[in-house]
Order: C-alpha cells, then structure tokens, then sequence
C-alpha cells in the first residue's frame, strides 16, 4: 500500500522480475487501478502472493471506490481461508513533507490493519538514491526519516517497524519482504476483513469507511465554504460596481444640468445684450 508514486508496483516487479507485467508507471498519475495479485519465489520451499493497491489520491477514481475495490479483495481473501501475512506501505522519503494525501493514505491503512495488526505491517521509505541528488542530499532526507519516526510512533508501539527501500533493487526488496516472512506474527484477520464478513457490515459502516466518508464531507464542507466566500466577492464585486456606476451617473447628470443651466443664462444674456443693441440703434 501507499501513495500513488511511492513505488508499489516497481517494489512488486524487483521480486517477481515481470516489470511490464506488473504495470511499472513513470509517472506520479496511477497506473494500478484495480487491486492484482502477482506470484514470486521466495526461496526453494516457498511461494509468496503480493497484492498490489492503488493509491488513496487517484485523479480518476473516488476514495470510496478505492476502498471498495481493496476490501472486496481483502474479503475475498478472507472467505477463502487465505490469511494475509502482513503489509508493506511504502512512502516516498522525497516528499519534503506529510501532505494531505501522505497522511489520508496512512490514516486509511491503520483503519483497514486494526491496532492489533500493526506488528504485521512494514513501513519502508523508498527513493533514497533521487534524494541524495537532491537539495539537501542524503542529510535531509535522515531528518525527513526523523520525523516519520515522530510521525509513525503510534505505529511503533504496536511492534510496527520502519526501514529503508535504499537500493531499488530485488535484494533490498526481498530483505524487506524477509520481515513478514521470517518473524511471522500470530495469524488474524484485518479489522476490515472481520467487520465486512464476520459482522456482515456494510463498507461504509466499517471504521476505514466510516473515516472516508467524514474525509468526503470536510472536503464538501470546505468546498462550500470557498464557494460561499466565493459569491460574496462577487456580490461585493457588483455591488461596487454598482455604486460606481451611480456616481458616475450622478456626475454626468451634474455635468448635464450645469451645461444646461449655462446655456439657458448664456442665451438670456444674448436676448438680454441683442435687446438693448436693438434699443440703441433705434
């Protein structure tokens, strides 16, 4: 799980060596937009499945419809009687920052995991080699790790643990992976999985669904709260305008009348001066 960016399926190509298989984007628009499952060998005595997720920020495709798309996966899963050997949310150690999205994806997975899951998931930081090359270089990137250190402590005390993707390559990915598959944890369901096909309630009931949907509508409240700060500008626009306009109506009246008044006396004085030369000449 993780961002869209942060390296899911590329993590999931170095294990099974299928890059085109698995859809590797080049690009921070997703290219997994459904939940898929892929096949890779372990070790001589074992084959492990890894499900690759879309992201919680596609430009294309709803929170909710994300969520659906992964629990329907989960459930299914779970009715099979397959369990899930842990988690690996990957988070791009470039971002100078937890942005809003980086935060909702992590908010989500610890609803989807339960607190009584949290020592099945790895946390792993992926794209150590661009950040050496960046400003700050490999020093800023330690105090990024810093703060997801501060960031993810809740995490930590459910025996969660955090490590780096540093090399790309499929020994860096398989030392991860070796985590869940060479410490294995006491087998559970998902808070998810247990809450849709144990309790039988519906995705917007569980607790991950129940997150989404106060996320849609702060994100509605806020839209309106723009829209409404909105129409007041242009209400204030107009009503500018408006008083503009009347001014500048008044003024051309007083001009109007001014011009009109003066005129009237020029053309009495001109009676007035024409009347006495008339008197005059008689």
């Amino acid at each position: 799980m993780g961002m869209t960016g942060a390296g899911k399926s590329t993590f999931i190509s170095r294990l099974t060596g299928l890059e085109e298989e698995v859809g590797v984007g080049h690009t921070l628009s997703s290219t997994t937009v459904e939940t898929a499952c892929y096949t890779a060998r372990y070790d001589s005595n074992r084959i492990i499945h890894l499900i690759d997720t879309p992201g919680f920020d596609d430009t294309t495709r709803s929170d909710t419809e994300i969520l659906n798309t992964i629990s329907s996966r989960l459930s299914t899963l779970y009715r099979a009687h397959q369990p899930l050997l842990g988690i690996i949310f990957l988070h791009r150690i470039t971002d100078v920052r937890l942005a809003g999205s980086a935060i909702k994806n992590f908010n989500i997975l610890q609803r989807i995991s339960g607190p009584q899951n949290y020592d099945r998931i790895v946390l792993a930081t992926t794209m150590w080699g661009e950040a050496a090359i960046r400003k700050g270089g490999r020093e800023a990137a330690l105090a990024r790790e810093d703060r997801l250190w501060d960031y993810w402590k809740g995490m930590f005390r459910g025996e969660s643990r955090m490590v780096r993707h540093e090399e790309d390559t499929q020994e860096s990915a398989r030392k991860i992976l070796s985590y869940l598959i060479d410490h294995p944890s006491a087998s559970q369901p998902l808070q998810i999985q247990r809450e849709l096909v144990d309790h039988g309630m519906t995705l917007n009931q569980t607790d991950a669904g129940r997150h989404v949907q106060r996320e849609l509508l702060m994100a509605k409240e806020k839209l309106d709260r723009e829209l409404a700060e909105l129409q007041r500008a242009v209400e204030d626009t107009k009503r500018k305008v408006n008083e503009e306009t009347l001014r500048t109506d008044e003024v051309q009246r007083e001009v109007i009348r001014v011009n009109t008044s003066g005129s009237v006396r020029n053309a009495k004085r001109k009676r007035t001066d024409e009347g006495q030369q008339w008197g005059e000449t008689e």
